[in-house]
């Protein structure tokens, strides 16, 4: 890669999360050694004003817009790493990712929409591999925890020279702040994105685990080993409910890095079972209400599973449509 002047590029620095990723470099940026980041959004003078309200003063802000590939490019072609935090990405991503493996600069996004993430694949898979350009989707809290833990557990298991088998991920919340909020739950950002999802002509492969993986013969013993369940179960005093912000996620995420790692290391993947789910935790006495949350979070989530397997574009364009309309602008 050829010299640039920016380390980090935060793209679409005026979204909470953005807020929160900017103030952060801007804390850290002189312990990293000197870390040179930027802010860039469509209008510079928000982001400014927006970022200033949090405490957060960017070295630079640099314009650019997704509709406009030249500003892509060159902000692009000055970055080591491009953050790309500007979604719903299905709408507005590709763009970016263009820009970016064209100007040889590694991207990361926020994206959990699989059906996206498969057609960026088939896309620019082999282009981004002769660019020399790392592409890395997905990288959010839900998915980047189990990844790395089961990146790390594999590791252990072959020093011993065994593999895993089975893998078994709770997550849990930890401080609810008070009083909650609907987005507390889910996050607008991520009601864009299931609203997206829903009209996507390629929903049904959210339900597939292995709709990332490659290799047909491997995708097909994933499927056999691996089925993505949200029904509720109950483990050491827990009552586990299907993940948030859905079940649909991480497991395409988890399948597709095992085999790139296997790749990496010239082994065969061998396919594991793949289990995860938010734990609720509590006294006896809220067993039944714990249930009660767990059964109503998987029922919601079992149909967004059925619209997936109907395989009817016109009747998720409908549904997409009504979401759009139904959910509250504050939360959307």
């Amino acid at each position: 890669m050829s010299r640039r002047d920016i380390d980090v590029v935060v793209f679409g620095a005026t979204s909470l999360t953005d807020r929160h990723v900017a103030a952060y470099l801007g804390q850290r940026a002189s312990e990293l050694g000197g870390l040179c980041w930027a802010a860039a959004a469509r209008d510079g003078a928000k982001a400014k004003r927006v970022l200033a309200a949090e405490g957060v003063e960017p070295p630079e802000t640099i314009l650019a817009e997704v509709g406009d590939p030249s500003s892509l490019r060159a902000m692009a072609s000055r970055a080591i790493v491009l953050l790309n935090l500007v979604g719903p990405y299905m709408l507005y991503g590709e763009s970016v990712i263009e820009a970016c493996v064209d100007a040889g600069c590694h991207y990361v996004d926020l994206t959990g929409e699989i059906p996206f993430v498969r057609r960026m694949n088939a896309a620019f898979d082999a282009r981004a591999r002769a660019a020399g350009v790392k592409i890395v989707q997905v990288c959010v809290v839900a998915a980047l925890a189990p990844d790395l833990g089961i990146a790390l557990a594999a590791e252990a298991a072959a020093r011993v020279g065994e593999h895993l088998v089975e893998v078994d991920v709770e997550s849990r919340i930890v401080e609810q702040p008070m009083p909650p909020r609907p987005s507390d739950v889910l996050s607008g950002g991520s009601l864009q994105s299931i609203v997206a999802v829903a009209g996507d002509p390629e929903i049904d492969c959210i339900v597939d685990p292995a709709c990332l993986v490659p290799d047909p013969a491997t995708a097909q013993a994933v499927r056999v080993r691996s089925p993505i369940r949200v029904r509720p179960r109950h483990r050491g005093g827990a009552v586990i409910a299907p993940m948030s912000p859905a079940a649909f996620i991480n497991p395409a995420v988890i399948h597709r890095a095992a085999a790139l790692r296997a790749e990496e290391d010239g082994k065969p993947f061998t396919p594991f079972a793949y289990r995860e789910g938010l734990a609720i935790r509590g006294s006896t006495a809220s067993l039944p209400i714990r249930y009660l949350v767990a059964g109503a979070l998987s029922g919601i989530q079992g149909l967004i599973g059925m619209l997936a397997r109907a395989r009817r574009p016109d009747v998720g364009r409908s549904v997409s449509s009504f979401l759009a309309q139904a959910l509250p602008g504050f939360w959307l």
